[in-house]
């Protein structure tokens, strides 16, 4: 009798261990469906995102550049009279500012001149009949008229003056060079992109896994692709044609692909983002034999853990002692355990609606050992957060159904410091063999760090795509605990107020200094922030390691930490020079290099705009008109006209170089904005030393001419609060001191 008890105890040993492995192989074989299932899923998510972003890259870059040709096109519009070798130094700059393979300039009769000194006849092209309707384009794929067997592609911008389209400004592409400049930047990590044009023809083949696309047009890409649904291409193919985005499965050349496509929103070009599937299950398969390693120790401690507890029981006298015994060590095991943890376990009675804690009260929270009416007393407590009320009842409700075992959600509690804990409820009945509720119990977890991850993965990802961006430098700051450092090297933090002084001082023109500090000093960003301003921006001068100072960005962008309440934020930093140099060329007067006319009216009419709430300052809007100009550039020739000219500009830079704005409205015409004067006398003092500078005379052999000035003026706000009304009203004041005595100035009455 004894031996077939041992028997009979073996055999269940055996047929434990048995079903131990089936169910742990059953486990893992259904793990790894759901696994791969949710990790293809990520991919697609991962897929679409990466499309997006290699869409706003090249959209980008496209964009880029065409900024740069209509800040050219701005220079022609405000200079009519610019030469030859002028527009020769203008399209050397806008080869080396922007990535074209050849720029070019074009008359409204089609004559284009290139950089290199090549000209063209283009006045047949559809792109310059287009530009010369003044319309800004980003032409399709045509044939090169430079280079044979070359297809290339253009951006064209309409020059326009006064109403009139007088020629085109363009830049031209090969499609090779657009490859080879977008190729790095687009990181089609484990996939290819192609980029196609509104007639499907591949404009762009980006690949970064060694793959050669030799098919030329999205039709025989498809003819050569194998899909699992025989109705999958002809949705692509409808897709394309109605300017719809999808996702696609097929095999292609062998190799199984996933692929994204979704309209670029330029010309009906298409973007087609795609990833190889044998990437994605490489990296399963690795994952997998971890798991799969995991799985066999886990089973052989597991199997050690069985045999010692049937070690132990066979030393047992009283079987009914033996198990009460292991159910009080059972219980405190668990009391033990959940103390050591931040896991709360609780018992719920649904008759009398009371809670209990049975190993501790949560710490931070306002309740007690026992609690009772609950849901609805720690509702009515404010315990559960207005956002986590609903969610927190219907925890309660669902466990109260005799066909649920668990209910469970995640719920946002206050705590006793006024603040929160993000938790995990668990609740789960325990049934007798009639499938009646013997106990209810619950389990919190406290899961705010969890939440809080999610929060910094989300602003991990703004952070990158700020990176995608062309930044000199970029810093993570916490305006809080008045830190610094390099993003993603907390390793190196420094003290901001510090460094920011430190900034000023070295690197920063002193013009700007005092907008710098008024910005983005770390008391001010706080009042902003309080005040509901998230967002920091200015742009200014840094010095760089030659000494030459160049244009920057300077932005921060601001947020709330929720768990720590802690202010931090990202601060990047932008090389902007290039774009400065154009807008700069735009604004100013060749000869001179005073403002034009366009700039000078847009500088004033903003300050005035600007300061239209202070009735309690004057401004001075001054003409001063050249005498005897005429005389002299008859006389003693145009070139000593332009001499005089670069002359009287120069002085009154040298004599209203602080709080003004000078420009040069054409001919001999100059007008000065003089702000916040203090009072009439003393800019009549002024206005006499620039008569007495003014007066000077020129000659050459016998010939003399002598030159004066005279001035009108308006006084803002009083005779006006825009360029056009204090210009219309110091003219007629320049009108009655030319008709009276010239070389001397009058005001408006």
């Amino acid at each position: 009798m004894t031996i077939l008890n041992k028997l009979n105890k073996y055999f269940i040993l055996i047929l434990s261990l048995f079903l131990i492995f089936l169910f742990s192989a059953l486990s893992l074989i259904n793990f790894f469906k759901s696994f791969y299932a949710n990790e293809i899923d990520l991919y697609k998510e991962k897929l679409e995102y990466r499309s997006i972003l290699q869409s706003t890259i090249i959209k980008n870059h496209l964009k880029n550049n065409m900024i740069v040709l209509e800040s050219a096109a701005d220079i022609f519009t405000h200079n009519e009279n610019i030469n030859t070798e002028s527009i020769t130094k203008i399209i050397e700059k806008l080869k080396t500012l922007t990535q074209f393979d050849r720029v070019f300039i074009a008359q409204n009769n089609g004559k284009a001149a290139f950089a290199n000194g090549d000209t063209y006849d283009i006045s047949n092209k559809d792109y310059f009949l287009n530009a010369m309707k003044g319309k800004h384009e980003i032409t399709e794929i045509t044939d090169s008229f430079f280079e044979k067997d070359a297809p290339i592609f253009l951006e064209t911008v309409p020059i326009v003056v006064n109403n009139e389209v007088i020629g085109i400004v363009g830049g031209v592409y090969k499609l090779s060079t657009f490859s080879s400049l977008l190729n790095e930047s687009l990181q089609a990590e484990n996939g290819y992109l192609i980029l196609a044009s509104s007639s499907q023809e591949f404009i762009l083949k980006s690949s970064n896994i060694n793959k050669i696309i030799a098919e030329n047009n999205i039709w025989d890409f498809l003819s050569n692709t194998t899909f699992d649904d025989n109705n999958a291409a002809e949705k692509i193919r409808k897709d394309i044609v109605t300017q719809q985005n999808g996702f696609a499965e097929y095999i292609h050349d062998g190799n199984a692909e996933f692929a994204y496509y979704s309209p670029l929103g330029i010309n009906n070009w298409y973007i087609i983002s795609v990833l190889s599937v044998e990437a994605v299950q490489n990296r399963l398969k690795f994952i997998q034999a971890i798991m799969s390693a995991l799985t066999i120790k886990v089973s052989i401690i597991f199997i050690f853990g069985i045999l010692s507890i049937l070690y132990f029981n066979k030393k047992a006298k009283d079987e009914l002692i033996a198990s009460n015994e292991k159910l009080k060590l059972d219980e405190e095991i668990f009391r033990v355990a959940m103390d050591k943890t931040s896991n709360i376990a609780f018992e719920y009675n649904q008759k009398t609606k009371t809670l209990t804690f049975k190993n501790s009260v949560p710490k931070g929270h306002q309740l007690m050992q026992i609690v009772e009416n609950v849901p609805e007393s720690l509702v009515e407590n404010n315990f559960i957060f207005e956002e986590s009320i609903d969610e927190f009842l219907q925890i309660y409700k669902r466990i109260f159904n005799k066909n649920v075992k668990t209910s469970s959600g995640i719920i946002k509690v206050r705590t006793n410091n006024d603040s929160y804990l993000w938790e995990r409820l668990t609740l789960t009945n325990i049934f007798d063999n009639d499938k009646n509720i013997l106990r209810t119990v619950g389990v919190i977890e406290n899961i705010t760090e969890e939440k809080e991850n999610e929060l910094s993965l989300f602003l991990k990802k703004q952070y990158f795509e700020a990176l995608q961006t062309d930044n000199i430098s970029t810093y993570e700051i916490n305006l809080s605990k008045n830190t610094i450092n390099p993003f993603n090297n907390s390793s190196k933090k420094k003290n901001y107020d510090k460094l920011f002084e430190y900034f000023l001082k070295r690197k920063i023109h002193s013009d700007d200094i005092e907008i710098m500090r008024e910005r983005f000093s770390r008391k001010n960003m706080l009042i902003s922030y309080f005040n509901g301003i998230n967002e920091f921006k200015v742009d200014y001068r840094t010095k760089d390691a030659d000494g030459v100072y160049k244009w920057a960005e300077f932005y921060i962008h601001v947020i709330k930490k929720l768990s720590t309440d802690e202010i931090k934020g990202i601060l990047l930093i932008k090389d902007i020079s290039n774009i400065k140099e154009l807008k700069e060329m735009s604004e100013k007067d060749p000869l001179t290099s005073l403002y034009n006319r366009r700039a000078t009216k847009k500088h004033i009419d903003n300050f005035l705009e600007s300061t239209k709430e202070d009735t309690t300052s004057s401004h001075a809007f001054i003409i001063l008109d050249l005498d005897n100009f005429k005389t002299l550039n008859d006389t003693l020739g145009h070139i000593m006209g332009d001499i005089a000219l670069q002359e009287f500009a120069l002085k009154l830079v040298e004599c209203f170089k602080n709080q003004s704005i000078i420009g040069r409205l054409g001919g001999d015409e100059f007008i000065i904005f003089l702000k916040y004067i203090s009072s009439k006398n003393e800019l009549k003092e002024i206005l006499k030393k620039i008569l007495n500078d003014f007066s000077v005379t020129y000659g050459h052999s016998d010939i003399s001419v002598g030159i004066s000035a005279s001035v009108g003026v308006a006084i803002a706000p009083q005779d006006g609060n825009t360029f056009q009304e204090l210009y219309k009203k110091s003219d007629i004041a320049l009108y009655n001191i030319k008709n009276a005595s010239k070389n001397n100035f009058s005001f408006y009455k």
